[in-house]
């Protein structure tokens, strides 16, 4: 991790995740210059998951909006090359109804997918409003955000989809799953939830005070949801990720 940073009032989140992100980045690139597209043209169309993903592996940076029992998906495609506009335009891009079981599907270029991903932490105690400003990132940006803890949002029946499809990213984070909406992965940094350590719900909480490892230990832990063959039912699995998939943190305080 390079540096935490402070997140007053969610209603100033735009400002904060623009001053953490130039601040987390060694390079030319903010955390809200990956969050938003940066391509030059923009084309909508419907059509054919087939000829979507063929364009996102040329490049272009497609999102869609889908509402349940539509046959189709209206879609917007940012492209580096002007040449590919017109082509984009004739493509067919569309999602028919239980093409995407989970309702979120992450459409990764070539390069520049999931697996070049680094976490950047949302670090809040619960209740503290990481929700509301995940949710904010997405409906301003159209971007994938994640989460240390499985079946907390509206999809409870889904096995947890990793952020990273390599052997690296078995422990988490976590997409996290909205029904009947379609987003975009980020080239480079993804927010992620994560409540760290020293909260507790109950009336007896042994642990307030920690170290800096077992406190970070806890930032990097969460739950996975597995199904079990057996009873047909949604299981929690304990986990810890590797600290070096962490570049980043904003802490949020209410």
């Amino acid at each position: 991790m390079r540096r935490l940073f402070t997140l007053l009032p969610p209603l100033l989140l735009a400002m904060a995740v623009g001053t953490a992100g130039r601040d987390l980045a060694s390079e030319s690139d903010s955390l809200i210059g990956d969050l938003q597209p940066e391509q030059k043209s923009i084309s909508e169309t419907v059509g054919t998951v087939d000829d979507f993903a063929r364009f996102t592996k040329q490049g272009c940076d497609c999102s869609c909006d889908c509402q349940e029992g539509e046959d189709n998906c209206d879609c917007e495609c940012a492209c580096p090359d002007d040449s590919l506009v017109a082509a984009v335009g004739k493509a067919v891009v569309g999602a028919p109804p239980g093409m995407f079981p989970s309702g979120l599907q992450q459409f990764q270029k070539d390069g520049s997918g999931p697996d070049k991903l680094r976490v950047i932490w949302l670090m809040s105690f619960p209740n503290s409003g990481t929700s509301f400003t995940l949710h904010l990132i997405r409906e301003s940006t159209n971007h994938t955000t994640g989460t240390n803890y499985a079946l907390e949002g509206d999809i409870k029946d889904k096995p947890s989809e990793q952020i990273l499809p390599s052997p690296e990213g078995d422990e988490g984070p976590f997409l996290e799953l909205v029904p009947n909406r379609v987003t975009t992965v980020p080239q480079k940094y993804i927010l992620t939830k994560t409540h760290c350590h020293g909260f507790c719900g109950s009336r007896q909480c042994p642990n307030y005070i920690h170290t800096a490892r077992s406190f970070q230990m806890g930032c990097r832990s969460g739950f996975r949801a597995i199904k079990n063959e057996e009873t047909g039912r949604m299981e929690q699995v304990r986990t810890t990720y590797d600290a070096d998939l962490v570049k980043g943190a904003i802490h949020l305080f209410r």
